[in-house]
């Protein structure tokens, strides 16, 4: 990554926020006197925290986000404790190395402090920062955020709302209310996921099994497939993948057997724990077929880090994978439409729930 240099700014009151923005890029402007100072702004950023643990990374994934996609960040600090009825703010900026010709781009970052209490201006202290005719994103580090009623306004603002779901629960129903909140914004709002995203390798990993003419065929004989997880809790990682294959294959129903592994007509999915880190995440998946297709087989393993090793009858290769957070939001960034197999997948994930 390019080194990002992050200029420190100073509290502002919220009304003034756009006129000390003038006078604090006036300032950049003069202290960088031997390079030419670039604001560039291609989109609008709202990221939501609700902890000093979550700020610290939303404060790691900025000079990422800068130096992928320029843009106006607004990072807004919801913090449960705060009992102020005020909205505190700060301005600061980010500046990339300077660029053939000694231009420099730099971007600007808002921070807002606020509460419970502020609940019913938090919206309205946001809507006048977006910079008009630009695309507008939401993303959260903490998806359970997004079910606080101060926070649900925010919701109707941006063009795309990239979620993080929690890698593991201890029951799934647990997660019907953002299930719920999905849908509900499905209609006007672009909506996928920093879970779903890390597990595109994996996806992908799995097409390749199948990809070749030749092997196509195989879709019709799988009867077994393992999902392993690391650690002790339910792996939404697992049920997740799960869905995109119900999703993808088109399997008509599911039911759950004693063994609690979910039947697809004739298919059964086992989901099983193993002791690593990090807890949730997918450690090996791998696909049986009929008893008289010993020729056939397809597995896909966590291998060293960065890593994923697929085998299947034409041999073993290795897929380089790259599921920092700053990664995975920058490429979400890539895009404003909805990602419908997201959707379609999350249709099937919330089936699982009604098991429970």
């Amino acid at each position: 990554m390019t080194s990002i240099s992050h200029i420190p700014g100073y509290p502002v009151d919220l009304p003034h926020i756009e006129q000390e923005l003038m006078k604090f890029w006036q300032q950049i402007a003069s202290t960088e006197s031997n390079h030419a100072v670039i604001r560039s702004t291609t989109l609008n950023l709202i990221l939501l925290v609700q902890s000093n643990e979550q700020f610290k990374e939303a404060q790691n994934l900025v000079p990422h986000i800068i130096e992928h996609h320029p843009s106006r960040i607004i990072l807004l600090y919801f913090d449960p404790d705060n009992k102020s009825e005020h909205i505190e703010s700060t301005i600061s900026a980010f500046c990339q190395p300077p660029r053939s010709g000694g231009r420099q781009i730099c971007c600007e970052q808002i921070i807002l402090y606020t509460g419970p209490e502020s609940c019913g201006h938090i919206r309205g202290a946001v809507l006048p920062l977006l910079i008009p005719d630009l695309p507008s994103f939401l993303a959260t580090l903490d998806s359970d955020l997004l079910q606080a009623c101060e926070i649900k306004p925010l919701l109707q603002i941006p063009d795309r709302l990239i979620l993080n779901l929690p890698r593991f629960v201890d029951q799934q129903k647990d997660l019907l209310p953002l299930l719920q909140l999905i849908r509900e914004h499905t209609p006007h709002t672009a909506i996928s996921d920093l879970l779903w995203a890390e597990l595109t390798p994996w996806r992908e990993a799995a097409a390749q099994c199948f990809d070749a003419p030749e092997a196509i065929e195989k879709l019709n004989h799988i009867k077994k497939i393992k999902i392993e997880s690391y650690g002790k809790h339910r792996s939404i990682p697992a049920l997740l993948f799960t869905a995109w294959l119900a999703s993808r294959l088109q399997w008509p129903s599911v039911k759950k057997d004693p063994e609690n592994s979910y039947v697809f007509q004739d298919i059964k999915v086992s989901h099983t724990l193993r002791s690593g880190k990090p807890d949730g995440a997918l450690a090996r998946v791998s696909f049986a077929f009929d008893q008289d297709k010993p020729e056939m087989y397809c597995e896909i393993e966590r291998g060293e880090p960065g890593k994923l090793v697929i085998r299947d009858p034409l041999g073993e290769k290795t897929l380089d994978i790259d599921t920092e957070p700053g990664k995975l939001l920058c490429d979400e960034l890539d895009f404003l439409h909805a990602d419908s197999v997201f959707l379609e997948s999350i249709e099937w994930f919330a089936k699982f729930g009604e098991f429970e």
